[in-house]
């Protein structure tokens, strides 16, 4: 499996997690591009955001062999945040992987 394929992984894992935590009824949407957000339509609060930080964190760095921290994306305005959808989130952590290397 590709690196990139196991961030992917470790994302849906990581959001299958957060998931469980939202209230009854509510439900992370499934498109690579849907808003996680609340800012932007999508289900998370700054507490969910935080959430799904710290799952994120412990999925990739579990799956991947990593030491990442994803606290700077959380001062990134809504329209740029790597939690505005899984496909910004999965990029930004491979982003980040790349610039540590």
């Amino acid at each position: 499996m590709t690196r990139n394929a196991k961030v992917e992984a470790a994302v849906a894992r990581a959001l299958d997690e957060v998931q469980s935590l939202l209230p009854p009824g509510t439900s992370l949407p499934t498109g690579a591009d849907d808003p996680l957000l609340e800012a932007d339509g999508g289900p998370l609060d700054s507490l969910g955001v935080v959430n799904l930080m710290v799952a994120v964190e412990g999925a990739v760095n579990e799956d991947l062999g990593t030491d990442i921290s994803l606290a700077e994306f959380l001062a990134e305005p809504p329209d740029t945040s790597p939690f505005r959808s899984r496909e910004a989130l999965r990029t930004g952590i491979i982003e980040l992987m790349e610039a540590g290397q």
